[in-house]
């Protein structure tokens, strides 16, 4: 860490002696291989990053960049990190968190109605820029593309983005605090459960490799950064159950036949009857991404089928994809 000039001057000097060693490496490797240049040239490569980042810090280059995003979203877990970090670790939690805004804003801009199809204008509203790429482990910024516009009218739509990523975040502090501030805070029932289901779809899954997703920059404020861990999953369920009033069921299956106006699916399992769901539209997109994996959905039982092997009939109020097949699928083979 750089705490005065003269560090800042011998750092630049250590920064040019390293520059030198991957020139000579170019000299001597490429012509040969590039490929064994870039293996070689990787240490001082690390070395020149981590140098100019110490340098950025003590100029003020890494704050004035921070500054433009408006979230730094932060992923970690198991062989999570930047640059090497995998494209559909990346491109996933960035669409869970465009998802999950969008559902919001579209409650917010139609009067507490959401719809299988957002308009034009909604998508727009809420397809964030992203802003830079940082480690630690994977770090993301973003902005809402309302936070561009300088000195002219917003129109209404854009002001709901900026309130629905707001509420987003204030869910995301609040389902870790212990009591009913959850419910206190999100008094209208329906939008708490489209709030709470757009802030689980960036929750860490109980097996997945991500450990904890965090949040940090401006628009957080000053109460600190806000973490989401497999804890905060299960505090979510226990908010959205709270939303019905009447007691909920379990079921697993595979989402097959999703019916886009209705909207719902069938879930079906091997040695089990199909289980007809309906779903609030929050839950559509979820539904799309995991259609033909194995779930476990939990909703509220409208209808049973006359026949005692017959179908029923469930209302979601959550789903969680699984990351395998349950035991009495394929059981698990006990080591010998």
């Amino acid at each position: 860490m750089i705490t005065n000039d003269v560090q800042y001057k011998a750092t630049l000097g250590a920064m040019e002696h390293v520059r030198s060693s991957i020139a000579s490496l170019k000299r001597e490797m490429r012509p040969k291989s590039v490929q064994w240049f870039a293996i070689m040239a990787g240490g001082p490569l690390d070395d020149l990053a981590r140098l100019q980042a110490e340098v950025d810090e003590y100029l003020g280059v890494s704050t004035a960049e921070e500054a433009q995003a408006e979230v730094w979203m932060h992923i970690e877990g198991r062989n999570i990190t930047w640059p090497q970090a995998a494209t559909s670790v990346l491109t996933q939690f960035l669409e869970d968190l465009r998802t999950g805004v969008q559902q919001i804003t579209e409650f917010l801009s139609h009067g507490g109605q959401l719809s299988s199809r957002p308009t034009n204008e909604v998508r727009s509203a809420c397809d964030f820029q992203v802003m830079g790429l940082k480690p630690g482990s994977l770090r993301v910024g973003v902005r809402l593309p309302a936070v561009a516009v300088v000195g002219s009218d917003v129109p209404e739509r854009d002001v709901h983005a900026v309130r629905a990523l707001e509420d987003f975040l204030k869910m995301a502090r609040l389902i870790n605090q212990p009591g009913d501030d959850v419910d206190q805070s999100f008094t209208e029932v329906t939008y708490r459960r489209v709030v709470l289901n757009a802030v689980k779809s960036l929750a860490p899954r109980p097996r997945g490799s991500v450990e904890s997703v965090g949040f940090s920059g401006w628009r957080i404020g000053a109460a600190g950064d806000i973490v989401l861990t497999r804890e905060s999953r299960i505090n979510i369920d226990s908010a959205i159950k709270r939303t019905s009033s009447t007691p909920a069921i379990e079921v697993t299956g595979q989402i097959r036949e999703i019916d886009l106006d209705t909207p719902g699916f069938t879930l079906r399992h091997p040695k089990k009857p199909d289980c007809k769901c309906t779903l609030p539209d929050e839950l559509l997109e979820t539904a799309k991404t995991a259609l033909d994996r194995w779930v476990t959905v939990t909703g509220t039982q409208t209808r049973r089928s006359a026949r005692q092997d017959g179908p029923i009939t469930i209302e979601v109020v959550t789903i969680d994809v699984l990351e395998d097949a349950p035991e009495d699928i394929h059981p698990r083979q006990e080591p010998s």
